[in-house]
Protein backbone atom coordinates (compact mmCIF):
# COMPACT_ATOMS: atom_id res chain seq x y z
CA UNK A 1 0.00 0.00 0.00
CA UNK A 2 3.05 2.54 -0.66
CA UNK A 3 3.48 5.16 -3.07
CA UNK A 4 6.82 5.65 -5.11
CA UNK A 5 7.97 7.05 -8.37
CA UNK A 6 10.05 5.29 -10.97
CA UNK A 7 12.28 7.75 -12.58
CA UNK A 8 13.80 7.48 -15.75
CA UNK A 9 16.56 9.38 -17.59
CA UNK A 10 17.57 9.42 -21.05
CA UNK A 11 20.39 11.39 -23.07
CA UNK A 12 21.02 12.05 -26.48
CA UNK A 13 25.27 11.85 -26.58
CA UNK A 14 25.09 10.48 -30.85
CA UNK A 15 26.29 13.67 -32.01
CA UNK A 16 23.02 13.95 -34.31
CA UNK A 17 19.90 14.80 -33.34
CA UNK A 18 17.33 11.91 -32.60
CA UNK A 19 13.88 11.74 -34.30
CA UNK A 20 10.90 9.15 -33.28
CA UNK A 21 11.71 9.23 -30.00
CA UNK A 22 9.87 6.38 -27.93
CA UNK A 23 10.64 5.92 -24.28
CA UNK A 24 8.77 2.60 -23.21
CA UNK A 25 8.50 1.69 -19.59
CA UNK A 26 6.68 -2.40 -18.50
CA UNK A 27 5.83 -2.13 -14.17
CA UNK A 28 5.49 -5.36 -12.39
CA UNK A 29 2.30 -7.12 -11.33
CA UNK A 30 1.08 -5.41 -7.85
CA UNK A 31 1.46 -1.78 -8.86
CA UNK A 32 -1.04 0.51 -10.05
CA UNK A 33 -0.61 3.83 -12.24
CA UNK A 34 -1.14 7.09 -9.87
CA UNK A 35 0.02 9.51 -12.03
CA UNK A 36 2.34 9.47 -15.29
CA UNK A 37 4.78 13.30 -15.75
CA UNK A 38 5.08 14.90 -19.14
CA UNK A 39 2.36 13.13 -21.49
CA UNK A 40 3.15 9.74 -20.88
CA UNK A 41 -0.45 6.99 -20.84
CA UNK A 42 -0.74 3.85 -20.41
CA UNK A 43 -1.39 2.14 -23.12
CA UNK A 44 -1.74 -1.48 -22.02
CA UNK A 45 -1.82 -2.11 -18.19
CA UNK A 46 1.72 -1.69 -16.76
CA UNK A 47 3.00 -0.61 -20.10
CA UNK A 48 3.65 3.36 -20.02
CA UNK A 49 4.55 4.96 -22.96
CA UNK A 50 6.21 8.28 -24.51
CA UNK A 51 6.29 9.68 -27.47
CA UNK A 52 8.85 11.92 -27.44
CA UNK A 53 9.69 13.21 -31.02
CA UNK A 54 12.81 14.75 -31.59
CA UNK A 55 15.93 14.82 -28.73
CA UNK A 56 18.24 17.36 -29.89
CA UNK A 57 22.30 16.66 -29.51
CA UNK A 58 23.10 16.65 -26.08
CA UNK A 59 20.07 17.09 -24.56
CA UNK A 60 18.12 14.67 -22.07
CA UNK A 61 14.84 14.35 -20.23
CA UNK A 62 13.85 12.93 -17.17
CA UNK A 63 10.41 11.11 -17.06
CA UNK A 64 8.70 9.75 -13.93
CA UNK A 65 5.56 7.23 -12.98
CA UNK A 66 4.22 7.55 -9.68
CA UNK A 67 2.46 4.33 -8.49
CA UNK A 68 0.91 2.30 -5.85
CA UNK A 69 1.13 -0.86 -4.69
CA UNK A 70 -1.36 -3.48 -3.49
CA UNK A 71 -1.46 -7.36 -2.65
CA UNK A 72 2.12 -7.63 -2.10
CA UNK A 73 3.65 -9.93 0.77
CA UNK A 74 7.66 -9.24 2.50
CA UNK A 75 10.05 -10.35 0.02
CA UNK A 76 8.77 -10.13 -3.19
CA UNK A 77 10.64 -8.35 -5.70
CA UNK A 78 9.28 -5.83 -7.92
CA UNK A 79 11.27 -5.34 -11.36
CA UNK A 80 10.47 -2.46 -13.92
CA UNK A 81 11.89 -2.60 -17.31
CA UNK A 82 12.23 0.32 -19.77
CA UNK A 83 12.94 0.47 -23.26
CA UNK A 84 14.20 3.34 -25.25
CA UNK A 85 14.10 3.43 -29.61
CA UNK A 86 14.54 6.19 -31.80
CA UNK A 87 14.26 6.12 -35.81
CA UNK A 88 17.73 4.97 -37.35
CA UNK A 89 18.97 2.56 -34.42
CA UNK A 90 18.45 -0.45 -33.41
CA UNK A 91 15.24 -2.52 -32.66
CA UNK A 92 15.28 -1.26 -29.44
CA UNK A 93 18.50 1.59 -28.67
CA UNK A 94 18.37 1.07 -24.74
CA UNK A 95 17.38 -1.00 -21.84
CA UNK A 96 17.26 -0.29 -18.41
CA UNK A 97 16.19 -2.47 -15.86
CA UNK A 98 15.29 -1.48 -12.02
CA UNK A 99 14.49 -3.81 -9.47
CA UNK A 100 12.68 -3.10 -5.42
CA UNK A 101 11.92 -5.47 -2.99
CA UNK A 102 8.91 -5.65 -0.16
CA UNK A 103 9.61 -5.59 3.17
CA UNK A 104 6.29 -6.28 5.91
CA UNK A 105 6.95 -3.04 7.73
CA UNK A 106 8.37 0.57 6.33
CA UNK A 107 12.45 0.84 7.13
CA UNK A 108 13.52 3.23 10.24
CA UNK A 109 16.29 4.53 8.23
CA UNK A 110 15.25 7.52 5.70
CA UNK A 111 18.04 8.36 3.08
CA UNK A 112 17.83 11.44 0.86
CA UNK A 113 20.62 12.07 -1.73
CA UNK A 114 20.41 15.60 -3.17
CA UNK A 115 23.10 17.18 -5.64
CA UNK A 116 23.72 21.06 -6.06
CA UNK A 117 23.35 21.09 -9.78
CA UNK A 118 21.54 18.71 -12.54
CA UNK A 119 22.65 19.00 -15.31
CA UNK A 120 26.79 19.21 -14.46
CA UNK A 121 29.32 20.41 -16.13
CA UNK A 122 32.12 18.63 -16.91
CA UNK A 123 35.45 19.33 -15.39
CA UNK A 124 33.44 21.18 -12.62
CA UNK A 125 32.44 20.28 -9.16
CA UNK A 126 28.62 19.16 -8.13
CA UNK A 127 28.29 19.03 -4.06
CA UNK A 128 26.54 15.70 -3.34
CA UNK A 129 24.77 15.44 0.27
CA UNK A 130 23.43 12.40 1.83
CA UNK A 131 21.14 12.51 4.46
CA UNK A 132 20.22 9.22 6.51
CA UNK A 133 18.15 9.20 9.55
CA UNK A 134 16.52 7.56 11.83
CA UNK A 135 12.86 8.09 11.96
CA UNK A 136 11.86 5.74 14.51
CA UNK A 137 11.63 5.32 18.24
CA UNK A 138 14.57 2.96 18.87
CA UNK A 139 18.25 3.49 17.82
CA UNK A 140 19.55 1.65 15.26
CA UNK A 141 23.01 0.50 15.39
CA UNK A 142 25.91 -0.78 13.19
CA UNK A 143 24.76 1.96 10.19
CA UNK A 144 27.33 2.04 7.47
CA UNK A 145 26.83 4.36 3.73
CA UNK A 146 28.54 2.86 0.76
CA UNK A 147 28.63 5.36 -2.53
CA UNK A 148 29.99 3.19 -5.46
CA UNK A 149 31.66 5.80 -7.02
CA UNK A 150 30.34 6.18 -11.57
CA UNK A 151 32.88 6.25 -14.25
CA UNK A 152 32.49 9.95 -14.44
CA UNK A 153 33.35 11.53 -10.83
CA UNK A 154 35.83 11.42 -8.34
CA UNK A 155 36.81 12.90 -5.22
CA UNK A 156 39.48 13.07 -2.54
CA UNK A 157 38.57 11.16 0.54
CA UNK A 158 39.54 13.91 2.63
CA UNK A 159 39.49 16.59 1.38
CA UNK A 160 36.45 16.74 -0.90
CA UNK A 161 34.21 14.66 1.38
CA UNK A 162 33.03 15.17 5.36
CA UNK A 163 33.32 13.45 7.13
CA UNK A 164 36.23 11.91 5.25
CA UNK A 165 35.59 8.68 3.48
CA UNK A 166 37.33 4.87 3.56
CA UNK A 167 38.37 3.95 0.10
CA UNK A 168 41.22 2.10 -1.31
CA UNK A 169 43.31 5.44 -1.98
CA UNK A 170 44.06 9.14 -1.66
CA UNK A 171 41.48 9.76 -4.16
CA UNK A 172 38.29 7.70 -4.33
CA UNK A 173 38.52 7.27 -8.47
CA UNK A 174 35.91 6.09 -10.91
CA UNK A 175 34.18 2.46 -10.23
CA UNK A 176 35.61 2.64 -6.29
CA UNK A 177 34.04 2.04 -3.53
CA UNK A 178 33.65 4.87 -0.89
CA UNK A 179 32.47 3.87 2.66
CA UNK A 180 31.47 5.65 5.98
CA UNK A 181 30.43 4.40 9.22
CA UNK A 182 28.13 6.18 11.36
CA UNK A 183 27.55 3.83 13.84
CA UNK A 184 24.96 4.35 15.74
CA UNK A 185 22.09 6.85 15.07
CA UNK A 186 19.66 7.29 17.96
CA UNK A 187 15.80 7.64 17.54
CA UNK A 188 15.21 10.95 15.43
CA UNK A 189 19.04 11.22 14.86
CA UNK A 190 20.39 12.37 11.55
CA UNK A 191 23.94 12.18 9.60
CA UNK A 192 24.96 14.14 6.67
CA UNK A 193 27.42 13.48 4.46
CA UNK A 194 28.52 15.77 1.71
CA UNK A 195 31.26 15.06 -1.24
CA UNK A 196 32.14 17.58 -3.77
CA UNK A 197 32.70 15.33 -6.67
CA UNK A 198 34.65 16.26 -9.55
CA UNK A 199 33.15 15.58 -13.26
CA UNK A 200 35.42 14.02 -15.53
CA UNK A 201 35.76 15.44 -19.40
CA UNK A 202 32.24 13.85 -20.42
CA UNK A 203 29.82 14.35 -23.35
CA UNK A 204 26.61 16.20 -22.69
CA UNK A 205 23.94 13.79 -22.74
CA UNK A 206 26.06 11.59 -20.77
CA UNK A 207 24.40 10.39 -17.74
CA UNK A 208 26.28 10.26 -14.07
CA UNK A 209 24.02 7.56 -12.08
CA UNK A 210 25.32 6.80 -8.48
CA UNK A 211 24.62 3.87 -6.61
CA UNK A 212 23.75 4.32 -2.73
CA UNK A 213 23.65 1.25 -0.21
CA UNK A 214 22.58 1.88 3.39
CA UNK A 215 23.09 -1.37 5.94
CA UNK A 216 22.55 -1.55 9.72
CA UNK A 217 22.04 -3.71 12.31
CA UNK A 218 18.82 -5.81 12.14
CA UNK A 219 17.74 -4.01 9.30
CA UNK A 220 15.47 -6.40 7.35
CA UNK A 221 16.83 -5.63 4.05
CA UNK A 222 19.46 -3.62 2.44
CA UNK A 223 18.29 0.40 1.18
CA UNK A 224 19.90 0.81 -2.38
CA UNK A 225 19.04 3.61 -4.26
CA UNK A 226 20.19 5.82 -7.40
CA UNK A 227 20.79 9.19 -7.83
CA UNK A 228 21.53 10.03 -11.69
CA UNK A 229 22.25 13.75 -12.79
CA UNK A 230 22.92 14.60 -16.44
CA UNK A 231 25.67 16.49 -18.10
CA UNK A 232 25.39 19.17 -20.38
CA UNK A 233 28.48 21.79 -21.17
CA UNK A 234 26.90 24.94 -22.46
CA UNK A 235 24.76 25.85 -20.06
CA UNK A 236 22.98 29.28 -19.87
CA UNK A 237 22.07 29.48 -16.34
CA UNK A 238 22.78 28.91 -12.68
CA UNK A 239 20.62 27.42 -10.13
CA UNK A 240 20.70 27.88 -6.08
CA UNK A 241 18.66 26.65 -3.13
CA UNK A 242 19.24 27.25 0.77
CA UNK A 243 17.41 27.11 4.00
CA UNK A 244 17.53 29.72 6.15
CA UNK A 245 17.64 26.99 9.25
CA UNK A 246 19.27 23.39 9.12
CA UNK A 247 17.90 21.38 10.96
CA UNK A 248 14.71 22.56 12.32
CA UNK A 249 11.79 21.27 14.78
CA UNK A 250 8.48 20.31 14.67
CA UNK A 251 5.87 23.67 13.66
CA UNK A 252 8.93 25.46 13.09
CA UNK A 253 8.89 28.28 10.46
CA UNK A 254 11.75 28.44 8.67
CA UNK A 255 12.48 29.75 4.40
CA UNK A 256 13.68 28.02 2.00
CA UNK A 257 15.76 30.56 -0.76
CA UNK A 258 16.24 30.34 -4.10
CA UNK A 259 18.78 32.00 -6.31
CA UNK A 260 19.12 31.71 -10.37
CA UNK A 261 21.30 33.88 -12.83
CA UNK A 262 21.55 34.36 -16.54
CA UNK A 263 25.98 33.31 -17.76
CA UNK A 264 24.97 33.08 -21.12
CA UNK A 265 25.73 36.27 -22.78
CA UNK A 266 21.90 37.01 -23.93
CA UNK A 267 19.24 37.39 -22.40
CA UNK A 268 16.91 34.71 -21.30
CA UNK A 269 12.76 34.69 -22.21
CA UNK A 270 9.57 33.14 -20.95
CA UNK A 271 11.26 32.43 -17.76
CA UNK A 272 10.05 30.18 -15.24
CA UNK A 273 11.00 29.00 -11.84
CA UNK A 274 9.23 25.97 -10.39
CA UNK A 275 9.46 24.95 -6.72
CA UNK A 276 8.53 21.18 -5.20
CA UNK A 277 8.10 21.32 -1.68
CA UNK A 278 7.92 18.41 0.56
CA UNK A 279 5.44 16.74 2.65
CA UNK A 280 4.99 18.07 6.39
CA UNK A 281 5.61 21.37 5.42
CA UNK A 282 2.73 24.41 4.47
CA UNK A 283 3.86 27.17 2.53
CA UNK A 284 2.99 30.54 4.83
CA UNK A 285 4.55 33.25 2.26
CA UNK A 286 5.88 33.46 -1.50
CA UNK A 287 7.73 36.08 -2.33
CA UNK A 288 7.72 38.29 -5.68
CA UNK A 289 4.15 37.16 -7.31
CA UNK A 290 5.12 33.38 -6.79
CA UNK A 291 1.82 31.46 -6.48
CA UNK A 292 1.35 28.04 -5.30
CA UNK A 293 -0.22 26.09 -8.21
CA UNK A 294 -1.48 22.85 -6.66
CA UNK A 295 -0.44 22.02 -3.04
CA UNK A 296 3.29 21.86 -2.68
CA UNK A 297 4.24 23.00 -5.88
CA UNK A 298 5.01 26.98 -6.29
CA UNK A 299 5.81 28.58 -9.90
CA UNK A 300 7.55 32.21 -10.44
CA UNK A 301 6.71 33.70 -14.07
CA UNK A 302 9.32 35.44 -14.65
CA UNK A 303 9.07 36.74 -18.09
CA UNK A 304 12.49 37.57 -19.06
CA UNK A 305 15.98 37.75 -17.71
CA UNK A 306 18.34 40.12 -19.21
CA UNK A 307 22.31 38.89 -19.93
CA UNK A 308 24.21 39.06 -16.34
CA UNK A 309 21.35 39.57 -13.76
CA UNK A 310 19.94 37.10 -11.09
CA UNK A 311 17.13 36.72 -9.37
CA UNK A 312 16.30 36.05 -5.72
CA UNK A 313 13.30 34.60 -4.45
CA UNK A 314 12.15 32.76 -1.39
CA UNK A 315 9.26 30.76 -0.06
CA UNK A 316 8.74 30.56 3.79
CA UNK A 317 7.04 27.08 5.33
CA UNK A 318 5.89 25.43 8.35
CA UNK A 319 6.90 22.34 9.25
CA UNK A 320 3.83 21.43 10.82
CA UNK A 321 3.59 17.59 9.10
CA UNK A 322 7.28 16.72 10.12
CA UNK A 323 8.89 15.08 12.77
CA UNK A 324 12.44 14.32 14.54
CA UNK A 325 13.99 11.81 11.90
CA UNK A 326 12.21 13.47 8.57
CA UNK A 327 13.87 14.78 5.79
CA UNK A 328 12.43 17.62 4.16
CA UNK A 329 13.78 18.26 0.70
CA UNK A 330 12.85 21.05 -1.68
CA UNK A 331 13.37 20.58 -5.54
CA UNK A 332 13.68 23.86 -8.47
CA UNK A 333 13.44 23.49 -11.92
CA UNK A 334 14.57 26.11 -14.00
CA UNK A 335 13.29 26.59 -17.63
CA UNK A 336 13.38 29.34 -20.28
CA UNK A 337 12.10 29.17 -24.20
CA UNK A 338 15.69 28.48 -26.43
CA UNK A 339 17.08 25.98 -23.98
CA UNK A 340 16.23 22.55 -22.64
CA UNK A 341 13.48 20.89 -21.45
CA UNK A 342 14.47 21.47 -17.87
CA UNK A 343 17.98 24.19 -18.26
CA UNK A 344 18.64 23.80 -14.60
CA UNK A 345 17.69 21.48 -11.63
CA UNK A 346 18.91 21.95 -7.89
CA UNK A 347 18.14 20.02 -4.67
CA UNK A 348 18.50 21.37 -1.10
CA UNK A 349 17.51 19.18 1.96
CA UNK A 350 16.61 20.13 5.66
CA UNK A 351 16.59 17.39 8.07
CA UNK A 352 13.89 17.74 11.32
CA UNK A 353 15.87 17.55 15.07
CA UNK A 354 14.79 16.39 18.72
CA UNK A 355 13.14 20.10 19.79
CA UNK A 356 15.35 19.90 23.18
CA UNK A 357 18.76 18.86 21.15
CA UNK A 358 21.87 20.32 20.57
CA UNK A 359 21.17 20.60 17.11
CA UNK A 360 18.45 22.63 17.20
CA UNK A 361 19.45 25.21 19.62
CA UNK A 362 22.98 25.56 18.36
CA UNK A 363 22.57 28.46 15.88
CA UNK A 364 24.54 29.82 12.71
CA UNK A 365 24.15 33.03 10.83
CA UNK A 366 26.05 33.87 7.71
CA UNK A 367 26.55 37.17 6.18
CA UNK A 368 28.73 38.02 3.18
CA UNK A 369 29.18 41.45 1.91
CA UNK A 370 29.16 43.71 -0.47
CA UNK A 371 26.21 40.89 -2.36
CA UNK A 372 26.63 41.56 -5.14
CA UNK A 373 30.62 41.57 -5.71
CA UNK A 374 32.64 41.86 -8.79
CA UNK A 375 35.67 39.33 -9.91
CA UNK A 376 38.55 40.30 -8.02
CA UNK A 377 37.22 42.00 -5.61
CA UNK A 378 36.81 41.07 -1.93
CA UNK A 379 33.85 38.76 -0.60
CA UNK A 380 33.89 39.06 3.31
CA UNK A 381 32.06 36.56 5.38
CA UNK A 382 31.22 37.11 8.89
CA UNK A 383 30.15 33.55 10.57
CA UNK A 384 28.28 33.46 14.59
CA UNK A 385 28.08 30.57 16.33
CA UNK A 386 25.72 31.01 18.78
CA UNK A 387 25.25 27.90 22.03
CA UNK A 388 21.60 28.24 22.87
CA UNK A 389 21.52 24.67 25.02
CA UNK A 390 21.74 26.47 28.33
CA UNK A 391 24.80 23.86 28.84
CA UNK A 392 28.42 24.00 27.57
CA UNK A 393 29.21 22.61 24.51
CA UNK A 394 32.61 20.58 23.54
CA UNK A 395 34.37 19.91 20.32
CA UNK A 396 32.39 22.93 18.39
CA UNK A 397 33.97 22.45 14.82
CA UNK A 398 33.11 24.81 11.72
CA UNK A 399 33.85 23.77 8.17
CA UNK A 400 33.64 26.22 4.86
CA UNK A 401 33.99 24.64 1.86
CA UNK A 402 35.69 26.75 -0.15
CA UNK A 403 33.96 27.31 -3.97
CA UNK A 404 35.83 27.28 -7.15
CA UNK A 405 35.54 31.39 -7.62
CA UNK A 406 37.73 31.58 -3.97
CA UNK A 407 40.43 31.88 -2.10
CA UNK A 408 41.92 32.94 1.06
CA UNK A 409 45.17 33.00 3.25
CA UNK A 410 43.86 30.78 6.11
CA UNK A 411 46.07 33.35 8.60
CA UNK A 412 46.32 36.80 6.91
CA UNK A 413 42.55 36.61 5.99
CA UNK A 414 40.84 34.28 8.37
CA UNK A 415 40.08 35.28 12.01
CA UNK A 416 40.95 32.78 14.56
CA UNK A 417 43.36 31.45 12.01
CA UNK A 418 41.87 28.90 9.44
CA UNK A 419 42.90 25.14 9.23
CA UNK A 420 43.54 24.29 5.14
CA UNK A 421 46.04 21.77 3.52
CA UNK A 422 47.84 24.76 2.19
CA UNK A 423 48.90 28.40 2.79
CA UNK A 424 46.02 29.50 0.67
CA UNK A 425 42.60 27.69 1.14
CA UNK A 426 41.97 27.53 -2.72
CA UNK A 427 39.29 26.83 -4.68
CA UNK A 428 37.30 23.41 -3.60
CA UNK A 429 39.22 22.63 -0.68
CA UNK A 430 37.80 22.39 3.26
CA UNK A 431 38.81 25.14 5.58
CA UNK A 432 38.14 24.49 9.16
CA UNK A 433 37.97 25.92 13.17
CA UNK A 434 37.52 24.21 15.99
CA UNK A 435 36.19 26.44 18.71
CA UNK A 436 36.63 24.00 21.35
CA UNK A 437 34.34 24.84 24.15
CA UNK A 438 31.40 27.16 24.34
CA UNK A 439 30.28 28.31 27.16
CA UNK A 440 26.22 28.14 27.24
CA UNK A 441 25.11 31.40 25.97
CA UNK A 442 28.58 32.63 23.97
CA UNK A 443 28.86 33.13 20.47
CA UNK A 444 32.12 32.35 18.73
CA UNK A 445 32.60 35.00 15.52
CA UNK A 446 34.61 33.65 12.58
CA UNK A 447 35.07 35.83 9.69
CA UNK A 448 37.22 35.91 6.19
CA UNK A 449 38.36 37.76 3.77
CA UNK A 450 38.00 35.76 0.46
CA UNK A 451 39.11 36.80 -2.96
CA UNK A 452 37.35 36.45 -5.80
CA UNK A 453 38.65 35.27 -8.66
CA UNK A 454 38.94 37.16 -12.02
CA UNK A 455 37.00 37.24 -15.32
CA UNK A 456 33.81 35.58 -13.55
CA UNK A 457 30.91 36.04 -15.98
CA UNK A 458 27.91 38.67 -14.69
CA UNK A 459 25.13 36.46 -13.11
CA UNK A 460 27.14 33.53 -11.92
CA UNK A 461 26.73 32.46 -8.35
CA UNK A 462 29.56 31.69 -5.37
CA UNK A 463 27.74 28.99 -3.39
CA UNK A 464 29.62 28.52 -0.20
CA UNK A 465 28.47 25.69 2.12
CA UNK A 466 28.78 25.84 5.97
CA UNK A 467 28.86 22.92 7.97
CA UNK A 468 29.00 23.09 11.81
CA UNK A 469 29.23 20.21 13.94
CA UNK A 470 29.88 19.56 17.92
CA UNK A 471 30.30 16.68 20.55
CA UNK A 472 26.99 14.70 21.00
CA UNK A 473 24.89 16.64 18.69
CA UNK A 474 22.28 14.64 17.36
CA UNK A 475 22.21 16.33 13.97
CA UNK A 476 24.65 18.02 11.88
CA UNK A 477 24.00 22.00 10.81
CA UNK A 478 24.44 22.06 7.03
CA UNK A 479 23.84 25.44 5.32
CA UNK A 480 24.62 27.67 2.36
CA UNK A 481 25.54 31.36 1.42
CA UNK A 482 25.06 32.38 -2.00
CA UNK A 483 26.47 35.54 -3.55
CA UNK A 484 25.86 36.52 -7.02
CA UNK A 485 28.41 38.83 -9.35
CA UNK A 486 28.33 41.76 -10.79
CA UNK A 487 31.16 43.45 -12.25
Amino acid sequence: NETFTYQLDFGNTSGGDLTTVELRAFLPAGVTVNSISDGGAEVNTGEVVWNEGSLGVGASLHREVTVTTAGLAAGQILKATAQLTHDGGQAVDNTAEHALTVVATALPLEVDISTSANPVVAGERVLYTLTISNSSLQPVGGVVVQLRVPAELSFNRGVDAEPNASCTAVTCGATTESAWNLETLAAGESRTITINALVASVLSGSLITTPVRVTATGLEDTINLLHTVAVFNSPSAELALSASTDPVVANETFTYQLDFGNTSGGDLTTVELRAFLPAGVTVNSISDGGAEASTGVVVWNEASLSAGTSVYREITVIADGAAAGDILKLSAELTHDGGLEIDNRSEFAVSVAETAGIASLLSVDIAATPQPVASGGILAYTITVTNGYGLPLDGVSVQFRVPAELSFNRGLDAEPNASCTAVICGATTESAWNLGTMAAGASQIITINATVAASLVDGTLIVTPIRVTATDMEDTINLQHTTVIDN
